[in-house]
C-alpha cells in the first residue's frame, strides 16, 4: 500500500516519431505508447491502492489535444475515481486549469493544484497539500494534525528531455521518452508518506517518506556494441547481435525496442570496410525476424563504431601501407585532441581513412 503515484511529462498529445521502414505492428504500439505508459502508472496506483495520481509537467495540451485523446484521458480519470483514487493535475498557469477542466468535461475525481491554491487530500487522517513547484516540479506538504504546520515537505522535479533537472528534490523521469535523445527510461514514482510500522494509536508513528520508481516505458531506444574481430560474414554478425539482445535483462525490456548496433573493429580499417559491406544484408535479416507477438526488437542501423578512440586512428594508419597517411593521421589526431568535443572529428577521420583504404 502506498499514498501517491507521481506521473511526470505524460505528453499525451505528442507522438513518438516512427522509423520509415517500420511495420504496421510497430506503428500501432508506438502510437499508443504515451497513453499505455500512463495506463502503467494507473496500474501502479491501483496495485498500491493510492489516494491520488499526480500529473505534473506536460500532460495534455488543450490546444493540441484531439477529442479522442481527451475522451481517453477522461475515461481513465473516471475509472480511477470509481476505485477511490483521485487525479491531481498540477499546473503553474491558472488559466490552464480552466481549459483542461472544460476539455475533459469536469470529470469527477479531478482536482487541480495551481497558483490560486493547492489540491488538498485526506490521506489516512492527515491533510496533504499538493503544490506546484515550478513548471517541472511538485511539492507534497503533510500537515501535523496535533501541532499544526507541515512537518514533512517533500519535493520532486522532472528530468527534462536534455537530461537536466529543473529544480531540487527527488528526480523523476518522464513516463515515456520521445526519442533516443532522452537519456532516461520511462518511469513513474510511487510515494509512501507515513511509516508503515506506526502503532495503532492515532498519529503515534513518525512521518517517514519512501519513494520508488516503477517502469512505464513502452518504447525504448538501445545501443549495443558487438565485437567485430572474428566476423566472417552476415551470419556471424547476426549471431552476435542476437546474443547482445538476449543479454539484456527481461526486467529492462520495453514493449518495443529500437536498436542501434555498433561494431567494435579494434581500429582495423579493413574490418570497418567489411562491416560496411555486410551491414545492409545483416540488417535485413534481423528486421525480417520481427514478430509483434514475441520478438519486439526493431533494428534501425548497423555500423562500425565511429567513436573509437583517437589512438586507434593513429595505430591503424601507422600499420597501413598507404604512403604519407601516418603523418596525416597523427596531425588529425593532434587537432582532434585540441577540440573539447572531438566526436564529430573522430567520425570524419575514420571515414577519411576508409576512403584512403579503398582508393
Amino acid at each position: 500500500m502506498a499514498d501517491l503515484v507521481l506521473a511526470f511529462d505524460a505528453r499525451l498529445d505528442r507522438p513518438i516519431p516512427m522509423p520509415a521502414d517500420g511495420p504496421d505492428a510497430i506503428d500501432r504500439i508506438v502510437s499508443d505508447a504515451p497513453f499505455d505508459a500512463l495506463d502503467a502508472a494507473a496500474s501502479a496506483a491501483r496495485q498500491g491502492r493510492v489516494s491520488a495520481v499526480v500529473l505534473f509537467g506536460e500532460s495534455l495540451d488543450p490546444k493540441r489535444a484531439s477529442p479522442a485523446q481527451a475522451a481517453r484521458l477522461r475515461r481513465l480519470i473516471l475509472s480511477l475515481a470509481s476505485e477511490g483514487c483521485r487525479t491531481v493535475w498540477v499546473t503553474v498557469e491558472e488559466a490552464a486549469a480552466t481549459e483542461v477542466s472544460r476539455m475533459l468535461g469536469s470529470p469527477g475525481g479531478l482536482s487541480f493544484a495551481c497558483p490560486s491554491g493547492p489540491a488538498r487530500l485526506s490521506i489516512r487522517g492527515r491533510a496533504v497539500d499538493i503544490v506546484a513547484d515550478g513548471p517541472a516540479g511538485v511539492a507534497v506538504l503533510v500537515e501535523d494534525p496535533g501541532a499544526g504546520g507541515h512537518p514533512l515537505r517533500w519535493h520532486a522535479h522532472g528530468i527534462t528531455g536534455d537530461g537536466r533537472i529543473r529544480g531540487t528534490g527527488q528526480p523523476l523521469e518522464s513516463l515515456q521518452p520521445r526519442s533516443s535523445d532522452e537519456p532516461h527510461p520511462g518511469q513513474c514514482g510511487v510515494l509512501t508518506l507515513f511509516d508503515r510500522h506506526e502503532s495503532l494509536a492515532p498519529y503515534a508513528g513518525s512521518l517517514v517518506e519512501s519513494f520508488e520508481k516503477v517502469p512505464t516505458q513502452q518504447v525504448a531506444w538501445r545501443t549495443v556494441r558487438v565485437p567485430g574481430g572474428n566476423l566472417t560474414g552476415e551470419e556471424d554478425l547476426a549471431t552476435d547481435i542476437w546474443k547482445a539482445i538476449e543479454d539484456v535483462a527481461a526486467a529492462d525490456r520495453a514493449v518495443v525496442e529500437f536498436l542501434r548496433v555498433v561494431v567494435d573493429c579494434g581500429g582495423s580499417v579493413p574490418k570497418r570496410l567489411f562491416v560496411s559491406q555486410i551491414a545492409a544484408g545483416t540488417l535485413a535479416r534481423v528486421q525480417s525476424l520481427f514478430d509483434p507477438r514475441s520478438f519486439r526488437v526493431w533494428c534501425l542501423s548497423i555500423e562500425a563504431d565511429r567513436r573509437e578512440p583517437l589512438e586507434r586512428i593513429e595505430r591503424a594508419v601507422a600499420a597501413g601501407s598507404v604512403p604519407g597517411v601516418a603523418t596525416f593521421a597523427a596531425s588529425l589526431a593532434g587537432l582532434a585532441r585540441s577540440i573539447e568535443q572531438p566526436a564529430d572529428l573522430r567520425e570524419s577521420a575514420w571515414l577519411a581513412l576508409e576512403l584512403l583504404e579503398v582508393a
